[in-house]
C-alpha cells in the first residue's frame, strides 16, 4: 500500500496547530450542507470520501436510504464537492478543504456526519486527514473498505454482522491511534494493515463466516491483536526491535501457532513485519496464561 495520501496528511497535522495571527483575525463563514438520495434499486455503491479535517462519524441509515451526508463547514476555506452517478457517489472538500488550516479548536468545529443504507453493497474508499472519526458499519452490506489517516484518532467498529462478502479490507494509519472492533462479524478474506507512528488495536471478535489471511506492516508503535477463543491463529512474524507477547502459542521458528490450531473451526493467519514498538496478542472470552517470547 502506498504511503504517498498519509505523508502530506501526517505533516499538514505537525504545522496545523495553532493559527497565524491574520488565520485569527479572519472572520469564518461556517456554513451546512445535506445531501441525501433513496434507494432506488441500485446495485451497488462505490463511495469516494476524502476529509481532511475535523470530526467525522459513519453510521448505517435506514433500509430505503442509499446514503446522506451533513456537513458543517467554512465557507471561506471550503467548497464542497459533493456528487452521484450511476452508483458511484464521491464526497470532497474542494479549495484547499484537504489541507484545512486552523487551531485545534478551530478543526473540531468543522463535522461530517455520513450515513449509508442496507440495501445495495458498499465499496468504501475513505481518506482522512486529522481529526476524530467514529465509524460504525454493522449490519450494513460492505463489499469492500478501504482507510487511511493521517493524524488523528479513528474508531472503526462493525456492530453485527454484516449482510453480504467483504472480499478486503485496507487500512492505513499515519501519526494516528486507530482501534477496530468487532472485525469477525465483517468477516473479510484478506485484511492489509499498514501502521506509521501510534497505536494500532485489532479486535476479531464476532461472528465469523470464513478464514482470514492478514498483512500487518507496522512502523514506530503498539499492535494489540484480540483474538476469540476457539479461533485456530498463526502469526509469521518479521521483527527488528519489536518486542513480541503471545500467551497460549507455540513457537515454531519465526512462527507461532495456538494451541488447538488444527482443530479449529476458524482460521486467521498474520504476517507482521514490524520494525520498532511492541505486538501483543490477548485471547478474549477468559483470563489468558502469561508467555512472552
Amino acid at each position: 500500500m502506498s504511503k504517498s495520501w498519509l505523508l502530506p496528511a501526517v505533516l499538514f497535522a505537525a504545522c496545523a496547530s495553532s493559527d497565524p495571527p491574520a488565520e485569527r483575525q479572519r472572520a469564518r463563514d461556517w456554513r451546512t450542507l445535506t445531501s441525501t438520495r433513496q434507494f432506488a434499486g441500485e446495485k451497488s455503491l462505490a463511495a469516494e470520501v476524502e476529509y481532511g479535517a475535523g470530526t467525522l462519524t459513519i453510521a448505517p441509515a435506514a433500509a430505503g436510504t442509499l446514503y446522506r451526508s451533513d456537513l458543517r463547514y467554512d465557507g471561506t476555506q471550503v467548497q464542497p464537492e459533493v456528487s452521484y452517478t450511476d452508483g458511484r457517489f464521491h464526497f470532497g472538500m474542494g479549495r484547499d478543504g484537504k489541507h484545512i488550516s486552523g487551531n485545534r479548536h478551530y478543526g473540531e468545529r468543522n463535522r461530517l456526519d455520513l450515513q449509508f443504507g442496507p440495501d445495495a453493497p458498499l465499496s468504501l474508499d475513505l481518506k482522512f486527514g486529522a481529526g476524530k472519526a467514529t465509524i460504525d458499519l454493522g449490519g450494513l452490506d460492505v463489499a469492500a473498505l478501504s482507510i487511511a489517516t493521517g493524524a488523528s484518532e479513528s474508531q472503526v467498529s462493525f456492530s453485527k454482522p454484516t449482510k453480504g462478502a467483504c472480499q478486503n479490507i485496507d487500512l492505513q494509519a499515519g501519526a494516528a491511534k486507530m482501534t477496530v472492533t468487532g472485525l469477525g462479524n465483517l468477516s473479510p478474506r484478506s485484511l492489509s494493515v499498514q501502521g506509521g507512528v501510534g497505536d494500532v488495536t485489532l479486535d476479531f471478535s464476532g461472528a465469523w463466516r470464513n478464514d482470514l489471511s492478514a498483512k500487518i506492516a507496522m512502523g514506530i508503535g503498539s499492535l494489540q491483536v484480540n483474538v476469540p477463543r476457539g479461533i485456530g491463529l498463526r502469526v509469521n512474524k518479521t521483527s527488528m526491535l519489536a518486542s513480541f507477547d503471545a500467551p497460549e502459542m507455540v513457537k515454531q521458528g519465526s512462527t507461532y501457532v495456538s494451541q488447538g490450531y488444527q482443530s479449529a473451526q476458524r482460521h486467521i493467519e498474520i504476517d507482521i513485519d514490524a520494525a520498532f514498538g511492541s505486538i501483543n496478542v490477548k485471547w478474549v472470552g477468559a483470563a489468558a496464561s502469561g508467555g512472552s517470547f
